[in-house]
């Protein structure tokens, strides 16, 4: 439910990439045979001649014979050299287990425009770096706009299967798991708007996680054990709109957390356990709407909010909100510099005191005379 939300607001932001179904008078494809490619099918456009394969794979407990039908169904496309989408799962195999490799034998071969695997396991008997190679889309490295990988748990990458990408547009890796391999380069990927890493394991970010990706509009780093981000992480991306790390383990932030990015509309951090920020903010927007709803905030800190309080009342039309539903504010004389000083208390959506009274409500009189 959370990625669909999420997902959902990215495409109102027009930011993407939806992957073209076949059109409703595709006709098979009259070569490879559809007896020799089950349970794939194969469909073309007849204007265009555009190729579609769709594989709901139905693997069984046989690795060995699983992997030997995946190489010879992409076999049978031998005298194919451009696929134009490639979709595929595993619903139907045995604990949904994928066994295949994906290298320069298999879709490596084909110019792809769009790829999807979805609903999968990888392989309990090829190293993940080897089903998921750096050569898995050596032939689509000019002409890959969308890429979707969305393993059930977790899956391991090579870390080159991206370099070189010159065309990609949105990137979905779904179950990526750091522990033992390090993330895949996206260094890259410089044409890239919408990039989500939700659902995995990578408990640290730093400065160079996201070196290259100046175009990148959308990130997504939602449920994946983030509980370090080093200051300046996403500095570099100008353009970025929305940013989405719910669903962490984040306890605190770093100064400069947030450094440089002026077009951020959608700050999302509810659901972690944040209580100590240091970042004040100072590198967004007065337009920024930051989203801390969840989290474990005791101490509605002047060094922390006043900055960017003070820029959003300041600014003509300003958009930007600081929405602290579900915190256990103490309402101390941390407060009087947004309730009494700075009239702010607009700026904090949903702020409540851990018994109840609206920050609004706080008694102003008696801020003034208990916090001189």
């Amino acid at each position: 439910l959370k990625m669909i939300l999420f997902c959902a607001l990215a495409i109102l932001l027009g930011a993407v990439v939806a992957v073209p179904p076949p059109p409703e008078d595709a006709i098979p494809c009259p070569y490879p045979a559809a007896a020799d490619i089950q349970p794939c099918e194969c469909l073309a456009d007849p204007r265009t001649y555009q190729i579609y394969v769709i594989c709901y794979w139905d693997m069984g407990n046989d690795s060995n014979a699983n992997i030997a039908k995946f190489t010879e169904v992409f076999n049978h496309f031998d005298s194919f050299e451009e696929i134009y989408v490639i979709e595929m799962t595993c619903d139907e195999s045995f604990n949904f287990v994928l066994d295949g490799y994906l290298n320069s034998t298999t879709t490596g071969r084909f110019h792809i425009s769009y790829f999807t695997l979805e609903h999968f396991e990888p392989s309990e008997v090829i190293p993940g770096t080897q089903q998921f190679s750096p050569s898995a889309f050596l032939g689509s490295k000019d002409t890959l706009e969308y890429l979707k990988i969305d393993a059930n748990h977790y899956f391991t990458p090579d870390a080159g299967m991206l370099a070189g990408m010159k065309s990609l547009v949105e990137l979905q890796l779904h179950g990526l798991d750091s522990k033992n391999q390090e993330l895949p380069s996206l260094s890259s990927l410089s044409t890239l708007r919408l990039l989500s890493l939700s659902e995995g394991s990578f408990p640290t970010l730093n400065n160079q996680t996201f070196t290259g990706l100046d175009q990148l509009m959308n990130l997504f780093l939602d449920n994946s054990q983030v509980s370090s981000i080093a200051s300046d992480t996403f500095q570099g991306l100008p353009r970025l709109n929305q940013l989405s790390l719910t669903f962490n383990q984040l306890e605190t932030l770093q100064p400069n957390t947030f450094s440089d990015l002026p077009n951020l509309a959608f700050l999302n951090l509810g659901n972690n356990l944040l209580q100590d920020i240091a970042e004040d903010f100072s590198g967004l927007s007065a337009n920024t709407q930051i989203l801390l709803q969840n989290n474990k905030i005791k101490l509605l800190a002047e060094s922390t909010f006043r900055n960017f309080a003070e820029r959003v009342m300041n600014t003509p039309l300003a958009t930007g909100l600081v929405d602290l539903k579900n915190n256990p504010l103490e309402c101390g004389c941390d407060v009087k510099w947004a309730v009494v000083d700075l009239q702010a208390t607009k700026v904090f959506r949903n702020a409540q005191c851990k018994d109840g009274t609206p920050l609004e409500a706080v008694d102003q009189d008696y801020l003034n005379f208990f916090c001189p």
